[in-house]
């Protein structure tokens, strides 16, 4: 105590024995929140540090533990920059306190726009974390910055006079390894990377990442789904060209092969007359006029035979040209078909693509100005009671294919139903034979269409190759004059009953039978045409939800 200066506040006069205040424990208990063995000074107040004094008598003893310079000033503020935009503020300190014990964190925010700048200022709960931090975190490469940590000249004087009078402090190499190694982790498994683009950070807190990365892994999924969707309809194409270039080419080889047997066996009949003609005509004692009339015999039946192969070869070429356009109409309408698929299909991803875009646009205009006022403590009870209106999201019927592979497409239910009509169609043909009439007057008594006979053209593509056939077995030859009468008394449409009236004076007995015959094929002919062109009927529609398939 100097003279003429009054003591301290609380203190007696230095050379005097301390004084106990009123109402204070007596010496050597010490109150709540002091350190236990050391009595609190008058004046002091609970968790303030406690001056070490030693006990009266005890020798001085010099305590090391506190790791501060006497009467220095701790400085232990560190500079934290070059942080990537987006990067939370929690991870920031989770990064920070693997070097050591933080007291504060305070990232500096734009006072204009509330947005969190590149940097902010760290505060240790000693030298030793600032040392680290200085050491681990500076030059950290986070999402492609290095992060930049440093001091000013007064922190950096407090560290210097730090390590030169506490050299037993200094780190080693496997206690930084250690560290090394968490902080490696942290930066590895941290919540978010990158801000996604488009998304607006407040406070440095990313707004739902999940979700957002949620969206992100369902737009890759469908662009890859579109991708390997045209990959295979061009995959199903080639190998339909292919199977058809493949079967056009097995009918020329076949109809070669065919047009080959034919000419061997013209040939080998050629020298077969050539033979029967040379014996007959080497025969002894044969007259000439028998000879002469079974030669005529023979070229009567060569013509016949050369006209039924001029017949056949004709009908083949027909038939063979009919394929050729059924194939080309075919083939165009493939082509049209997949044509018109392809630009609905571009016509829904642009539908789709400005749908999402509208979505996304509408949620980020929608929540930026409810966020702001519910954060400024200005949101009323409308604004809460209102909930954000969702719109479903259309799938193709591709997606839903390639999402549930039992759903049924359009196309499918297409095929499939014109499988199962044809296989009715095919069964009710085959219970026809059995319903056409085998006695005479329930056979010409069948009523007919002819309207319908006429339309079809059922009589010059069904009954005149018919005819031909039976007149041939029935005269020896086709007779041309003879099957004309017969397929113009169907076209005039002459009852059956007169048909036999009049092919009974050149048939005979075989034209009842004949005529029967004839009759129950135009039956089968007209009722296969009323199965084949029966309408379908109109199906019950169904209600299809989108909602509902995917649950």
């Amino acid at each position: 105590q100097y003279p003429g200066f009054p003591s301290p506040m609380g203190y007696p006069p230095m050379g005097a024995p301390p004084t106990q205040p009123m109402g204070a424990p007596p010496m050597g208990f010490p109150p709540m929140g002091s350190p236990m063995g050391y009595p609190m000074q008058p004046g002091m107040m609970p968790g303030m540090p406690m001056p070490l004094r030693p006990p009266p008598g005890a020798p001085a003893q010099v305590i090391s533990a506190a790791p501060v310079r006497s009467g220095a000033e701790q400085h232990t503020t560190v500079y934290v920059g070059k942080i990537p935009e987006g990067l939370m503020d929690s991870f920031l300190k989770e990064l920070l306190e693997t070097c050591g014990a933080v007291n504060s964190w305070e990232r500096v925010t734009d006072p204009s726009t509330s947005q969190p700048k590149s940097f902010g200022f760290c505060k240790y709960s000693d030298a030793v974390g600032v040392l680290r931090a200085l050491r681990l975190l500076n030059g950290l490469d986070v999402d492609g910055n290095s992060l930049l940590l440093k001091v000013d000249a007064k922190t950096q004087t407090y560290l210097d006079g730090f390590e030169a009078e506490n050299p037993s402090e200094k780190p080693s190499e496997a206690d930084d390894e250690v560290t090394r190694q968490a902080i490696v982790e942290l930066v590895n498994k941290r919540p978010a990377r990158v801000r996604p683009l488009g998304v607006k950070v407040v406070g440095g807190i990313l707004p739902s990442p999940a979700s957002i990365e949620e969206k992100q892994r369902k737009e890759r999924e469908r662009e890859e789904e579109a991708v390997r969707r045209r990959e295979r309809e061009e995959e199903e194409q080639f190998k339909k060209r292919e199977r058809d270039w493949l079967r056009k080419e097995d009918d020329r080889a076949r109809e070669k092969e065919r047009e080959a047997q034919r000419e061997e066996q013209r040939k080998r009949e050629i020298a077969r007359r050539v033979a029967d003609d040379e014996a007959c005509a080497a025969e002894p004692g044969q007259p000439f006029e028998a000879w002469w009339m079974k030669y005529q015999k023979r070229l009567h039946e060569r013509r016949r035979l050369r006209d039924r192969e001029s017949t056949d070869d004709g009908l083949d070429r027909r038939r063979e040209q009919d394929e050729i356009v059924a194939a080309e109409k075919k083939r165009q309408a493939d082509e049209e078909a997949a044509q018109q698929a392809e630009e609905e299909r571009r016509e829904a991803d642009k539908t789709r693509e400005a749908e999402r875009v509208k979505l996304a646009s509408s949620l980020k205009v929608g929540k930026r100005e409810p966020e702001k006022r519910k954060a400024l403590g200005f949101m009323d009870d409308d604004d809460e009671s209102k909930k954000q209106k969702l719109i479903p999201i259309e799938y193709t019927e591709e997606e839903m294919k390639a999402r549930d592979p039992s759903f049924v497409t359009t196309a499918e239910k297409e095929a499939l139903k014109r499988a199962d009509r044809a296989k009715r169609v095919k069964s009710q043909i085959a219970e026809l034979v059995k319903t056409i009439p085998k006695e005479k007057d329930a056979l010409f008594g069948h009523s007919l269409d002819w309207s319908v006979v006429d339309e079809s053209k059922i009589v010059p593509n069904k009954m005149a190759p018919w005819v031909t056939k039976k007149i041939a077995e029935f005269l020896g030859e086709e007779e041309k004059s003879m099957i004309d009468f017969v397929i113009n008394m169907l076209n005039e449409h002459t009852v059956a009953s007169s048909m036999v009236e009049k092919l009974s004076l050149i048939l005979e007995d075989d034209a009842e039978t004949f005529v029967m015959k004839m009759w129950r094929m135009l039956v089968f002919e007209f009722e296969r045409y009323q199965i084949e062109n029966a309408d379908e009927e109109p199906e019950p529609e169904k209600e299809f939800s989108i909602l509902g398939a995917l649950m």
